[in-house]
């Protein structure tokens, strides 16, 4: 029998792991986890708690001379905070910085309690602020508050400014994100983490439809979203058209849907009564490429094949204006965020701002428009041309801010809430995710089919988080927006699915638009009824 030597592998294994344990938490260091414990401890309330744990860890979750900082710029005792300043490791450069603010808060409040007399706060200007005021600007600024007779003058003259106990809080927030994190942790630090990890669990669910990151999630197990909320089953057809459709468009409010048509028409439907007919516009002679409404809902835009945009009341169905300058299809329309001024565009190569009056306000250089759209900011009319460029104009000055050559067929274009990014179908079967800020396409999405009609995508879900698409193939493809991951390829339509939009207020619910000359209503299978 082999006999085991008293310091053998095993025992010296042993003595590995016990010390390793002493170090670490499941690979994380041991001490770092116990500040972030004992910083939720005082967080929660847990004073006593998070104090005995201090002593029993010997992990402190600050040092003596933080605590010294703390308390007295807390308490307004400033030459005191700039001796612990002077005591803690790590500032290097910031350090001047850092004192900076402290003198020119120590001015502030001097000033406030001396509006009667300045001298004192005077001689905080000269002697502590000028010092380390490195911009003539601000001491110039800082300098003009002397002018300031009382306190109400103060507080106009600075917006930002606080009650004194508010201010210091806030002065020591600013200060504390120069020390490094093994000085002074970050606020609420624990929490963070766990919000990120929420933030990463929500975002790899495939399924993720709730309007808050927060529901249905807990800390106790693993995020998971299954099918079954997830718009897959058409719960409703709507059959009123007479001939293909070929665009459809939510109201902002998500009262209504309207629908337009190779008929000529465009139809308005009610969401809240089960998608009865509130109106029909009546009044192209071609039929409809394009609607948008205005950013209120009063109003409706609708452009054609006969050359013209009207504008119309979307509810009665009373049509209000023409406008009739195109000489080509008017493949495009978009309102501007005051509701007061629109665009439209045509192969025709004219592009051109509109009054709600019919008057026209400017004419940009000749472009072949196919489609466009505005920035829910208003900062950006983004323009897609059938000879394979985007423009972007900036819509403050009307100016080029630059073009971009794309070496495939563009078809059409939507943008994201935030202004932030853009959908652009690409023939023969991808969706580009543009950026706003670097004109850069930063996601592909790929699968569908567009190889001879306009297909036209969205952005879905509460937070935009996935990518649909209409395709020649008669499907609808759904994508995960940050994996590019396809997700859903949904059948039901006997024909070309044109357009797609998800609905800005529910959500679990988008609608399609197809040449079988129907318009289908997404929602989760539950909620199917296969109602016509």
């Amino acid at each position: 029998m082999m006999t085991v030597p008293p310091h053998s592998q095993t025992q010296q294994d042993e003595e590995q792991q016990q010390q390793q344990m002493t170090t670490t938490y499941h690979g994380f260091d041991r001490g770092e986890v116990t500040r972030l414990v004992i910083q939720a401890m005082y967080d929660l309330g847990y004073e006593a708690v998070a104090a005995q744990l201090e002593d029993q860890s010997g992990c402190m979750i600050e040092t003596v001379a933080v605590r010294v900082f703390r308390e007295a710029i807390l308490n307004g005792r400033w030459t005191a905070a700039e001796e612990a300043l002077d005591g803690l490791d790590g500032l290097g450069h910031v350090m001047r910085s850092m004192k900076f603010q402290i003198r020119r808060q120590e001015y502030l409040e001097t000033l406030s309690n001396g509006l009667g007399d300045k001298r004192e706060a005077m001689k905080v200007l000269r002697q502590r602020v000028r010092p380390l005021c490195d911009d003539a600007e601000d001491l110039h600024a800082l300098a003009n508050l002397m002018a300031c007779g009382s306190t109400e003058d103060l507080r106009e003259a600075l917006p930002y400014w606080h009650d004194t106990d508010e201010a210091r809080r806030e002065l020591l927030n600013a200060l504390q994100e120069c020390m490094a994190p093994n000085v002074v942790l970050p606020p609420h630090r624990l929490a963070t983490l766990l919000a990120q990890a929420r933030k990463k669990q929500v975002e790899d669910a495939r399924y993720w439809l709730e309007s808050d990151g927060g529901e249905g999630f807990s800390l106790y197990k693993d995020y998971e979203a299954d099918r079954s909320g997830f718009p897959t089953e058409a719960a409703r057809v709507l059959d009123a058209h007479g001939d293909e459709v070929w665009y459809l468009e939510f109201s902002h409010d998500g009262r209504y849907l309207a629908s337009s048509s190779a008929d000529r028409t465009v139809i308005v439907w009610d969401v809240e009564q089960g998608f009865a007919i509130q109106s029909i516009l009546e009044g192209h002679t071609g039929g409809v490429v394009y609607l948008c409404w205005s950013p209120d809902d009063s109003l409706m835009l609708t452009s054609s094949q006969d050359y013209t945009v009207m504008v119309w009341d979307p509810y009665t169905g009373e049509h209000k204006r023409t406008i009739s300058e195109h000489t080509d299809v008017v493949g495009a329309c978009a309102w501007l965020p005051d509701g007061d001024m629109f665009v439209t565009g045509s192969p025709d190569k004219k592009l051109c701002l509109w009054n709600t009056r019919g008057q026209k306000l400017y004419s940009w250089p000749p472009v072949r428009v196919m489609n466009m759209a505005i920035t829910p900011d208003g900062s950006q009319l983004i323009v897609i041309c059938n000879d394979n460029i985007i423009h972007f104009f900036d819509l403050a000055t009307y100016a080029k801010i630059c073009e971009m050559k794309v070496d495939k067929t563009l078809t059409s274009i939507s943008v994201s809430k935030d202004s932030r990014y853009a959908l652009i179908n690409v023939k023969p079967e991808e969706v580009h995710l543009w950026d706003l800020e670097t004109y850069r396409i930063v996601r592909k999405y790929v699968g569908q089919l567009q190889r001879e009609f306009v297909i036209r995508s969205c952005f879905g879900g509460p937070h935009e988080n996935y990518i649909l698409s209409g395709s020649q193939d008669n499907h609808i493809y759904i994508w995960k927006r940050d994996s590019s991951e396809l997700i859903e390829t949904l059948p039901g339509h006997q024909g070309t699915v044109n357009c797609v939009k998800w609905s800005p207020t529910e959500v679990a619910m988008f609608a399609s638009a197809g040449d079988d000359k129907t318009v289908r209503i997404w929602r989760p299978p539950s909620s199917s009824s296969n109602n016509t």
